[in-house]
């Protein structure tokens, strides 16, 4: 059948085409379930919000309180200055040109801020001239606060401000306390290592001795500041004399003295020790001999010392010197006294040294 065939029914042929009939729906029969009008009502907010907000006058929007707080104006009112406030204090800025609240023990300076506040001056004003943390807490704890009002800081809240300011001139210092090396040991099968730990930048001195012909005597002084801690070791077995390795970290406050087995084989414990103390300034009189003397102009040399039998070692705290006494007619072999190490002047290391000649 061709389209030219098709034709429509007699009805619709001559009936013209009408849209739809729309019935208009009365505003006043729209109705919300009774939960809803409750909730709207019961808010304050058309949008459902606990907050009250409140339409804020042109140009003090939260962008125009970033601006004014980048252009370096005074918000807290205290030059810049951190001022600790007390509560007395605090309740005395309590009205809309000055006002002061505390939020978390700090407290700010928000008279500047009331026309920028999205809930109002009267709203804010509820908080003034005392700790609002609780109610700040239960309208919008999850504001920012410190970035928000950080240029009206104007300092911690303080009970008793003045009284504690009295009490800090007239009560000493606290009395230091009292750095003491901690000991801990490890080894392998053919080391033992000895670690005193003190803490960072101590700077500490290590002087090592070997107490007997035994090899399981060892003293070891660690100096900070004027006192030596003396740990006095009698070791499970000999070891090699002297010392593989010693490192002392001036920085770091770690000291490691590392000593071969002269077996070879794992031990069940370090062996004893005994911990004293003594006073650095005592002196404190070593025999060395000289090993080398090299000038390096007319009136400074540097010398390379060794103890007798190499029964001592010698680490310097970093801006401590040695006392050497020499006899005028001394020769390379002779025997020099090294006494107790002093704090004048500076240098490194004992082996290594340059002295004037007087």
């Amino acid at each position: 059948m061709s389209d030219s065939q098709l034709k429509l029914p007699a009805s619709m042929d001559k009936t013209p085409l009408k849209p739809p009939a729309v019935t208009a729906l009365a505003v006043n029969s729209l109705q919300l379930p009774s939960s809803a009008a409750q909730q709207l009502k019961s808010s304050g907010s058309a949008t459902g919000n606990p907050r009250n907000k409140c339409a804020l006058k042109p140009g003090y929007s939260l962008m125009s309180w970033i601006r004014l707080c980048n252009s370096g104006a005074d918000l807290s009112g205290t030059g810049g200055r951190v001022v600790p406030v007390s509560r007395s204090e605090l309740a005395l800025h309590n009205q809309v040109n000055d006002a002061w609240m505390a939020i978390r023990g700090k407290v700010f300076n928000v008279t500047r801020y009331m026309d920028f506040h999205p809930g109002g001056i009267d709203e804010l004003m509820r908080g003034v001239g005392r700790d609002a943390t609780k109610l700040f807490d239960e309208v919008h704890a999850w504001v920012n606060y410190p970035q928000l009002l950080g240029k009206c800081y104007v300092g911690p809240l303080k009970d008793n401000v003045a009284a504690n300011v009295e009490t800090d001139i007239i009560r000493p210092p606290p009395a230091p306390t009292e750095l003491v090396p901690r000991f801990d040991w490890i080894q392998q099968r053919s080391e033992l290592t000895l670690c005193f730990y003190t803490r960072r930048m101590a700077n500490p001195g290590l002087l090592l001795k070997r107490k007997d012909a035994s090899d399981v005597g060892l003293e070891v002084r660690v100096q900070l500041g004027s006192i030596w801690h003396v740990f006095s070791f009698k070791l499970s077995a000999a070891v090699v004399w002297p010392p593989k390795a010693v490192r002392v970290g001036p920085e770091t406050g770690k000291i490691e003295v590392v000593l071969t087995k002269q077996v070879a084989e794992p031990w069940q414990t370090y062996g004893s020790q005994e911990i004293s103390k003594l006073n650095s300034t005592c002196d404190e009189r070593l025999t060395y001999e000289v090993l080398n003397c090299e000038v390096f102009n007319h009136d400074s040399f540097e010398l390379c010392l060794q103890s007798i039998e190499q029964s001592v070692l010698v680490h310097l705290p970093v801006g401590y010197h040695l006392d050497i006494q020499l006899p005028l007619n001394a020769n390379k072999s002779t025997p020099m006294r090294v006494l107790a190490f002093d704090r004048n002047f500076s240098s490194s290391t004992m082996k290594r040294e340059q002295f004037p000649v007087s």
